[in-house]
């Protein structure tokens, strides 16, 4: 408990007003299996961004999926942050019988590194997610973001 009570009392920087890149990873258990997405980071002060990912699955079935995040970002040191916070997404598969919606409520815990000399950030998080429709249960995703500054 006092731990999170420091960390939510320590600052933390946003760096950047705008990021876009993409982010490469897969989750356990769930019908995406492995996705790209386009990723973009707005910021909304010096704390607070918001993150939204648009999917497309590699796997044998058509995939495609948009999940949004709230985050909080706190600086471990230098160019180093944290990130937390609540989020949710949307994905549609196209099955053998026609085409499935998923639609669940999660998280997003990562850390990120933000070059001092170029506009350049790399991420690694991951994603836990509770189905809501038509898939039920915890599904844990990661991935491995790059993203340009602006």
């Amino acid at each position: 408990m006092c731990v999170f009570a420091f960390s939510i009392g320590s600052s933390a920087q946003v760096f950047d007003k705008n990021a876009l890149g993409v982010k490469f990873g897969g989750s356990v258990g769930d019908l995406s299996g492995v996705a790209t997405q386009v990723s973009y980071q707005r910021g909304l002060n010096s704390i607070n961004r918001l993150e939204f990912n648009l999917s497309v699955g590699l796997n044998r079935d058509g995939y495609l999926g948009f999940g949004g995040a709230y985050q909080w970002v706190w600086n471990i040191d230098g160019g180093f942050n944290w990130y937390a916070g609540p989020g949710a997404n949307i994905c549609f598969v196209d099955e053998y019988d026609g085409t499935d919606m998923y639609m669940g409520i999660g998280g997003m815990v990562g850390v990120e590194y933000r070059f001092p000399e170029v506009p350049i950030k790399l991420s690694l998080d991951i994603n836990p997610t509770f189905g809501l429709i038509n898939s039920y249960g915890l599904f844990v995703g990661a991935g491995i973001g790059v993203r340009f500054c602006f």
